[in-house]
């Protein structure tokens, strides 16, 4: 499976999970883990993420609505600084409306009846933002 050359930029890929099922299951993949130690990850099992011709494919397993397609793959340049940036939102509350967004609000909501107990909630409002989309890229399953 030759490596990347010095200074080269790996590439991952995360995959749906039908494309990722489909490559593990690919011959020239196979055969190039057969006599490798992790040819125990495409037995009995399949694993998560596989390297082949210089890319990391990785299984995503999104949830909430979003996420990589069953039949697609999102490839996108590894150890870039900067290239993905995490912005967060403010929490859902008045106080919060139109003030710079946080990465975690934690909460005490008390018993207004009887004052014996109080409700906690923690909110988190990430939105991860590629910088530079024109690197990303993506294949479908055929």
């Amino acid at each position: 499976m030759g490596g990347l050359a010095t200074g080269a930029i790996a590439l991952r890929a995360e995959c749906g999970s039908a494309f990722f099922a489909d490559l593990v299951a690919h011959k020239e993949v196979r055969e190039t883990y057969l006599n490798t130690a992790a040819a125990a990850d495409l037995r009995s099992r399949i694993a998560d993420e596989v390297s082949f011709g210089g890319i990391t494919f990785r299984r995503y397993r999104g949830g909430a609505g979003f996420g990589v397609a069953t039949d697609k793959a999102v490839f996108y340049p590894e150890a870039v600084d900067g290239l993905f940036e995490i912005y967060h939102a403010p929490a859902d509350t008045f106080e919060t409306v139109n003030t710079l967004g946080q990465p975690l609000y934690a909460r005490m909501i008390p018993d207004r009846d009887r004052d014996e107990w109080v409700r906690l909630e923690i909110e988190s409002n990430p939105l991860p933002i590629c910088t530079r989309p024109q690197v990303l890229r993506s294949a479908r399953r055929t």
